[in-house]
């Protein structure tokens, strides 16, 4: 294949990123014309690896992806949260093939400092000879936890992560240069989002956010994955829940609610799936993180692969692909379960949430199970007082991150997360 021809598979991919608005600097586009995507996913066909799509590099032995690139789009919008500079010192965590640290380093230039870290040894020496053939033989590569970040190149002035992290940790914030910008994809509370904060002193000021989903960060600082209890006799259904939190019931009960007789009822709201999960969820989430409050078991009810297809469980939610798979949000009480879902008879589409088949409005249901109806009335509060205030979403979040020990009180319209090593004070703007 000769270089006019990947040029042209670049150019289309970057001709696609600018239509969906992805840009926002000459320097992001430029990167993505510069970088061969290609080089770095050397066993796979072009036009895939020219698409904007995720393509996995590496499967534990559970088969879960544990490294893979990132979709372009998503690596776009992150480079640009980062507001890079030529000169600049960059760390980079989970070098996966190596193509982030290269369009990082195409941007900072050599007069810059390009660090990228990845806990897997393999993952690194790969991307070591790819950043090599690529001309970026002086970015460095580092095997290490990078929940510690990497002192020997401190400080920065941009740490980026690209895996999931429920915590920023002291190193990173130590690390940082003063007025530096730090991007993670960060689990709070709620479904992802991909945060740009800027160190303001001892705070970390949030200016940027947007939606994302990326593998979870691994080592030492690995965030505490879900509780995944199979129903029935099949594995494929099955409820996804909080670490540290037990089921009100047995899971036998909750299988038996699932065949017995239920009741629909409409929540009065009309929402997108979108809407949904970065808004409601994510409001949800923030209520319940504050002290002493007490409330009945939220997770979500999962019916995989072929399942899916059987409606089985109320329908909420799919996925299509790889990750076939039908959702749906529940709220579990001693003795009864609510379930939120479409509209009876309407089939939630299995397709990327971000797929245009997947933004159109439907008015939200709520299935009840069980002889109760606590549940259910929960619910309804929940997303009726979400609805009062106007249906905000995370993407709103101003979000000031302070170090742990700081002692701090809440305002009016303020919501106090506590972390290892830091304070969250989240409100909406």
């Amino acid at each position: 294949m000769n270089d006019a021809n990947i040029q042209k598979y670049q150019q289309a991919l970057v001709e696609q990123l600018k239509k969906a608005n992805i840009f926002k600097t000459p320097l992001v586009e430029e990167a993505f014309l510069k970088v061969p995507r290609h080089l770095f996913l050397p066993d796979e066909p072009l036009d895939k690896v020219y698409s904007d799509i995720a393509i996995v590099r590496k499967r534990g032995e559970d088969g879960r992806w544990t490294s893979s690139s990132s979709m372009p789009a998503i690596m776009a919008i992150m480079l640009e949260q980062l507001d890079l500079k030529p000169g600049q010192r960059v760390l980079e965590i989970g070098t996966g093939t190596g193509f982030n640290a290269a369009l990082i380093a195409s941007i900072v230039g050599p007069s810059g400092k390009v660090v990228t870290m990845d806990i897997q040894p393999d993952l690194v020496e790969d991307a070591r000879q790819c950043l090599n053939v690529a001309g970026y033989d002086w970015v460095d590569t580092v095997v290490g936890d990078a929940g510690h970040g990497y002192r020997d190149g401190a400080p920065y002035d941009r740490i980026i992560l690209t895996v999931a992290s429920d915590v920023i940790t002291s190193a990173w914030r130590e690390q940082l240069a003063p007025d530096g910008i730090l991007v993670l994809p960060f689990a709070i509370v709620g479904p992802q989002v991909t945060v740009a904060f800027q160190k303001r002193g001892e705070e970390l000021v949030s200016v940027h956010i947007r939606p994302c989903g990326f593998m979870p960060l691994q080592g030492a600082f690995a965030p505490t994955q879900p509780v995944q209890t199979q129903l029935g006799p099949d594995s494929r259904l099955f409820l996804i829940s909080e670490p540290g939190k037990e089921l009100p019931v047995g899971a036998e009960t909750i299988f038996t609610w699932l065949s017995q007789e239920s009741h629909d009822s409409a929540a009065g709201v009309t929402v997108t799936r979108y809407e949904l999960e970065w808004g409601l969820f994510a409001w949800v989430g923030v209520q319940d993180s504050q002290a002493n409050q007490q409330t009945n078991l939220k997770a979500t009810l999962v019916a995989k692969e072929d399942l899916a297809d059987q409606n089985f469980i109320p329908s909420l939610a799919g996925n299509g692909g790889e990750f076939k798979a039908m959702y749906s949000a529940v709220l579990i009480d001693q003795d009864g379960m609510a379930a939120l879902m479409r509209p009876p008879g309407q089939i939630a589409p299995l397709a990327d949430m971000f797929h245009p088949e997947d933004d159109v409005p439907f008015e939200l249901y709520m299935r009840n199970f069980g002889l109760g109806t606590h549940a259910a009335q929960l619910s309804l509060e929940y997303i009726q007082n979400w609805d009062r205030a106007g249906k905000p979403t995370s993407l709103s979040w101003k979000i000031r991150a302070i170090p742990a020990e700081t002692e701090y009180h809440p305002a009016d319209g303020e919501f106090l997360v506590n972390k290892p090593w830091t304070k969250l004070i989240i409100s909406y703007l």
